[in-house]
């Protein structure tokens, strides 16, 4: 399902299995894990381009992670 997910962790350990959600993101069907964030599931499904700046045109991804940027939102 992903080349990006961290399913086994150092210091967490193993995450516990979860059910799989199915999305469509600019086109094709992904797969993320129920109570995952969208942005968590598109980097695991290996998106790393979420849009374009609307002056530069720069490439915008997930920044922090956390939520509280307009990047991860």
């Amino acid at each position: 399902m992903s080349r990006a997910r961290i399913v086994n962790h150092p210091i967490l350990g193993t995450k516990p299995e979860r059910s799989q959600v199915s999305f469509v993101f600019d086109g094709p069907p992904m797969q993320g894990l129920a109570g995952e964030s969208l942005s968590a599931a598109l980097l695991a499904s290996g998106v790393r381009l979420l849009r374009r700046q609307e002056e530069s045109g720069t490439a915008r991804g997930v920044y922090s992670a956390i939520g509280h940027c307009n990047e991860c939102r």
